[in-house]
């Protein structure tokens, strides 16, 4: 985490199993198809929003979790 950064994590698709609040989430997905990780962050600076989607295939969900950091979706 950096000092002075809150983050708001949603996820479709999935579920967040560790971290929201933080600069990084656990995520476990759930059945094949697309989902989408969202991200907002907000600091003293401002307010920035950030959306990724993705494709969730039989080989994430063998891996019951995926842990993802802020830099993963480029604000």
């Amino acid at each position: 985490n950096r000092p002075g950064f809150a983050y708001n994590w949603t996820v479709t698709g999935g579920n967040i199993t560790a971290g929201q609040g933080t600069n990084s989430i656990t995520v476990t997905w759930g059945a094949a198809g697309t989902g989408t990780i969202s991200l907002t962050e907000t600091s003293t600076c401002g307010t920035a929003n950030a959306t990724l989607q993705i494709v969730i295939n039989n080989l994430q969900r063998d891996r019951k979790s995926t842990r993802l950091n802020s830099s993963h979706v480029a604000l």
